[in-house]
């Protein structure tokens, strides 16, 4: 995939991110699988010799996610936890190649039920811990809504913290945007730890 001519959405990065990085036969992480839109992509990149863990904790989520990955021929690839992604380490037994977090809410869904930098930094020190070398972390911040501001600037504390001998760790953003546009994280694992 290629960038489009105009990027306009923090998800069009994401989108880059996955087409580049995730191989068939890849084990994928989508943290927060919300509508499913990431899920599917996954489950299409990484085929009938991958696998794509994909969590929530809210039903209508893992519902939209079902639904969605029905469309992919590799849906036998996907196993789908509603539980949050703090818990991984209890599913997800393999090393990982790829995770991808959509932070905040479900569009569309209860804005009152958002991720928190607590759960959401737990998963990605058990994600790292396991991450192959050059697999890829990428998170779509979002920090319009009550309670994301502070998510942000927790994460933002976390990722400073990782030791950059054995990972990269980038954020971009739109500088130039109103109403507090989303922020883009990619955290990328060197070499072998």
């Amino acid at each position: 995939m290629k960038l489009s001519k105009h990027i306009t959405k923090i998800t069009d990065f994401v989108n880059f991110f996955i087409d580049i990085s995730v191989k068939e036969g890849f084990v994928a992480v989508d943290a927060t699988c919300g509508n499913g839109n990431d899920t599917l992509r996954l489950l299409n990149r990484v085929g009938r010799k991958g696998k794509v863990y994909a969590f929530d904790i809210q039903k209508t989520a893992i519902e939209n996610t079902i639904e969605k990955a029905r469309e992919s021929e590799f849906f036998s690839s996907l196993e789908i936890i509603s539980d949050t992604h703090a818990n991984l380490d209890l599913y997800v037994k393999e090393n990982i190649d790829f995770a991808v977090f959509n932070l905040g809410y479900l569009p569309k869904g209860d804005h009152s039920i958002i991720t928190e930098s607590k759960s959401t930094i737990e998963a990605l020190e058990k994600i790292i811990k396991r991450l192959n070398p050059d697999g890829k972390v990428v998170l779509a911040i979002y920090t319009g809504h009550d309670g994301g501001k502070e998510e942000y600037d927790e994460l933002y504390s976390y990722f400073k913290s990782i030791d950059q001998s054995d990972f990269n760790v980038i954020m971009t953003e739109f500088v130039n945007g109103k109403n507090n546009p989303p922020k883009l994280a990619v955290i990328e694992k060197k070499h072998e730890v």
